[in-house]
């Protein structure tokens, strides 16, 4: 007599295996989805505290841009028509302080390490990850502006010596260089050369003020992004 084949046990103990696997499939894509869930708030949080940092010392330099450029006008004002009659000794001591040149230098190493290890995979928001990929590259006109009133445009010796100003804050010793009046009436050929380098510096200080102030803004709302990404995956900013 032939031995029936339990095809019902069979059948369910198949079904027990394939849901095995499947069970165990899911929950490794789980556990992976929950690992990477993790890695993000990482990445956020540190991309969020590199921005905020940035965020504070843009705001320093853009403040020292402001009042380079308010103190550059009153020095121009004076050498033209509408000249207010300040004092030389006021004068000297405004191009003096207009001397000290701000600058932003953006702190990249969180990026920088996420861009070079394709970290922005991981960012489920596609909003953000477009933002953050971009970001630096959208004020590549600031950081130009930046370079050129560092390099081309810093403090020349004819203004300091040919003209005198200056001298007698900085230089006691070389007091026979010039005198200490900042501008005359008519301006000479050497002061007409420093007015040209206190008009370039106030054109493009103007530059760096309003767009740092927009850059200020475009990391607002990316901190504001980042935190609400952060506070969706459960983690207080």
């Amino acid at each position: 007599m032939s031995k029936q084949i339990p095809w019902f046990r069979i059948f369910v103990e198949g079904v027990v295996i394939v849901a095995s696997i499947l069970l165990a499939f899911g929950i490794e894509a789980w556990w992976a989805d929950r690992q990477d869930r993790q890695d993000e708030a990482i990445l956020l949080a540190d991309l969020a505290e590199e921005f905020r940092d940035n965020r504070v010392r843009l705001e320093v330099t853009t403040n020292g841009h402001r009042s380079r450029v308010e103190r550059l006008g009153i020095l121009i004002r004076e050498a033209g028509a509408e000249a207010e009659g300040l004092h030389s000794d006021s004068l000297n001591t405004l191009a003096r302080r207009v001397l000290t040149n701000p600058n932003f230098g953006a702190e990249r190493g969180v990026m920088e390490r996420t861009m070079s290890g394709n970290g922005l995979s991981i960012i489920q928001d596609p909003d953000i990850r477009a933002d953050l990929a971009g970001f630096w590259n959208r004020f590549e006109f600031y950081f130009n502006n930046q370079g050129l009133i560092t390099q081309r445009l810093v403090f020349t010796a004819p203004v300091a010596f040919e003209t005198g100003t200056l001298v007698w804050q900085i230089y006691p010793h070389l007091e026979s260089l010039g005198s200490t009046t900042m501008w005359s009436d008519p301006l000479t050929p050497d002061q007409v050369e420093a007015l040209k380098y206190f008009s370039m510096t106030h054109f493009i200080g103007g530059l760096l003020v309003s767009q740092g102030e927009s850059m200020l803004t475009a990391i607002d709302t990316l901190i504001a992004d980042l935190d609400h990404e952060l506070s969706n995956l459960g983690v207080s900013s």
